[in-house]
């Protein structure tokens, strides 16, 4: 059996709450997001970029799957 592959569905510039919509929770989905922080006190300038790596798992996931994505 081959390993399902992990394929690009939607990409956004928007906010969480974007993301948020796009999610199906009958899937195993995985979201990059980028975030960017300012320093408080800081100037633009000096502004960096965090990446967080979600994965989406609910309940709903066919148990069998949810076991994969815990190894």
């Amino acid at each position: 059996v081959m390993p399902p592959k992990i394929r690009l569905i939607k990409h956004g510039t928007g906010p969480l709450s974007e993301l948020r919509t796009q999610l199906n929770p009958d899937e195993v989905q995985y979201a990059y997001l980028q975030v960017q922080v300012l320093p408080q006190g800081a100037t633009e300038a000096a502004a960096t970029s965090k990446f967080i790596f979600i994965t989406y798992v609910t309940s709903k996931v066919n148990p069998l799957k949810r076991a994969r994505v815990s190894v």
